[in-house]
This record gives structure tokens, sequence and C-alpha cells, in this order.
């Protein structure tokens, strides 16, 4: 189970890194770019988060289509994972060249959306791989994400 365990450990890690750089750093970014307060700024943080809930609903279902179209548990998960992290990096991309709010304000939304596609997978992946485990292995993945909820805030918080 540890060799099978690790890899998906590293992905909890990579996700929980996004999902607390959005959450740390969402309000500071639309104060400091573009001198939203932080109340007025809950309605678009609340929009973006708000796409996130349907990328998290979205995420499992598209993985159980693909899987039941192809057969291929691992490529279902596989594919969400990889264009969950990938459509959230790109559509993350736009915040650093561009200073329209509107267009932030979608550009981030999709980026959390692409990002919370992954959440239904990485908890359904200890299950597949650890069955009379799972309880163990979800732990173990949960670490990744525990350890970037304490190190993301401190290093990007650093390098901003």
């Amino acid at each position: 189970m540890s060799k099978r365990i690790l890899p998906i450990t590293l992905i909890d890690f990579c996700y929980g890194w996004s999902l607390w750089v959005y959450l740390t750093w969402l309000p500071s970014f639309l104060y400091t770019a573009y001198k939203i307060d932080i109340e007025k700024s809950a309605l678009f943080t609340a929009g973006i988060l708000f796409a996130g809930v349907i990328g998290d609903t979205l995420g499992g279902s598209f993985s159980d289509k693909v899987y039941k179209k192809t057969g291929n548990l691992k490529f279902a998960r596989k594919s969400i994972l990889i264009t969950g992290l990938a459509g959230s990096f790109i559509f993350l991309l736009p915040a650093l060249f561009v200073h329209n709010l509107m267009l932030i304000a979608i550009t981030l939304s999709l980026a959390f959306f692409f990002l919370e596609l992954c959440n239904a997978n990485l908890w359904a992946i200890p299950m597949d791989i650890a069955p009379d485990h799972a309880g163990t292995a979800s732990g173990m993945m949960n670490t990744g994400f525990g350890v970037a909820g304490m190190v993301s805030p401190l290093l990007f918080g650093f390098f901003n």
C-alpha cells in the first residue's frame, strides 16, 4: 500500500498547496491589485469559490462517466486529476498578466473550478488502491494536504 499511496499523497500536496494559495491569497490579491477592500471582495471571492463547488460535484461525475465508458479506473481518475491541475494552472496565469477585474474574476473562477475537479477523485483513489485499508490510505494521502496547508501560506507569502 505505501508504494501506491506516496504518489497520491504528493498529488494531494499539490492540490492542497493550490487550494491554500486561493484561500489565503485571494482577498489580499483583490485588495492590492484592484483596491477592493475585504468587505467588497466577498462577492468576488464567493463567486470564485462557488465555481469550486461546481467543480467538486462534476469532478466525481466526470470520473465515473470516463470509467463507465472506458472500463479503466486508473485512466478515469488520472485523466480528471491531470485535467483539473493543468486547467487550474492555465486559468491562473492571466492573474499575472491581465489587469481587468471582470476577466480576472472569470479566469480565477475557471481556475478554481478546474482545481476542484480533483477533489472527489483524490478521495476516491485511496478506496481504489487500498479497499481493505481505505481509512489509513486516506489519512496518509491527506497528510500531503495538511503539510501543504502549513507551508503554502508561509512560502507563498514570502515569495509574494
